[in-house]
Parts: structure tokens; sequence; C-alpha cells
């Protein structure tokens, strides 16, 4: 049942979960953190009690402190929701809680690309096997200086930094609890490329 259910997980997350997820929560009337970076395809979750919703507005109705939505921005409903970013512009996005903008419950998310990095294949050299594992995996990635480990949740695990003989590197079992991740791969302290693996 366990398998199962990271299989499925697996396969659900293909459809809804691109690059990091980040958390934007809320404490009272100021959204935790006021300012988050992404990059486009990232997923930001809002974890925000049920008296609080996230609406894209315009600069000039975040600096004065209005609540009028900006047409064809993101919403997020009371209590909180995922906005996933594939394909909006670099730049700042402006956002605010509707009934308590007046309160400054306003936020930033700047976008620093414009390009998904949801897993890709596009570095046909970058090896993650065998993928689900149990016990170990071994990641062999040609080119690349690092990677980070981050959980479906988006918190960061662990960075692993590579030989730059290019010898394969073991990840060990006791290393990560069971379940998803992200390797995110950095060549010249950029992202590269992201894998997605199971650990079980």
């Amino acid at each position: 049942m366990k398998k199962h259910l990271l299989f499925s997980l697996f396969l659900l997350s293909g459809f809804i979960c691109k690059g990091t997820i980040h958390v934007i929560s809320n404490s009272g009337f100021t959204f935790t953190p006021m300012m988050t970076t992404i990059l486009a395809g990232d997923t930001v979750d809002f974890q925000i009690d049920p008296s609080h919703n996230a609406v894209e507005v315009s600069q000039s109705t975040y600096i004065s402190n209005m609540n009028t939505a900006l047409p064809g921005g993101f919403s997020v409903g009371f209590g909180g929701g995922m906005v996933f970013t594939a394909g909006w512009t670099q730049g700042t996005h402006y956002y605010v809680c509707q009934p308590h903008a007046s309160f400054q419950m306003k936020g930033t998310i700047e976008v620093q690309g414009t390009v998904g990095i949801g897993e890709s294949y596009a570095m046909p050299g970058i090896v993650t096997a065998p993928n689900p594992f149990t016990s170990s995996m071994t990641v062999h990635a040609p080119g690349m200086d690092s990677f980070d480990i981050y959980a479906i949740s988006g918190a960061w695990v662990m960075s692993v930094a590579l030989d730059q003989a290019n010898a394969p590197y073991t990840l060990h079992s006791e290393a990560l609890a069971p379940g998803m991740y992200f390797l995110r791969f950095r060549r010249d302290d950029a992202v590269a490329e992201t894998r997605r693996v199971i650990k079980y």
C-alpha cells in the first residue's frame, strides 16, 4: 500500500509540481515572508488563515494599500492555496489580502527568470539511478558543480558538492526519509537542471 501511495504521489506530482515550492504563511496581518524570490515555473503555496486571501494587484494599488484585483492576475481564496507560476513574466508581482489591505497586509513575489525549471531532461549526461531507490542511488552529473536536494514541500534538505573529475556520487538511504525529492543541479552558481527522485 505504501509503495502504491508513493507511486500515485509521483504521478500526480508530474502534473502539479514544477520547480521549487515556496511557502507563504501569515502571522496576524502580515504575510511571511513579505518578499519571495522565485524562478518562473516554481510553485507558491499560500498557507494562510481562513480570514485571509491573496490577490495580485497593480503596483499603484499595492503602494496605496488598496485592494482592487489586477485583471488577469493570480488569486488565492480564503485559507490559501497553490499558485503555479509557469509563464509568469520576469519582475515583481504585487499582492494583498483584500479585506486587510488597509492594514498593509501585502507582499511581493520577485520572478528571476521566464523559463520554467520543472523536471527536465535537456542534459542526457545526468544520471540518477535507480529511481525510485531504497538503499542508495548513484548521481552522475558531468559538468555540474553541485546539487541541492529539496523535499516536495519546497524545504531545503542538503547540498552536495560534486567531484570536479566527474566521479559519480552515491546518495545513501539514511540521508533521506521516504518520500519524493527534487535534485537541482548547479553549474557556475546557476540552476542548470532539476530532477525528481523517490526514496522508498
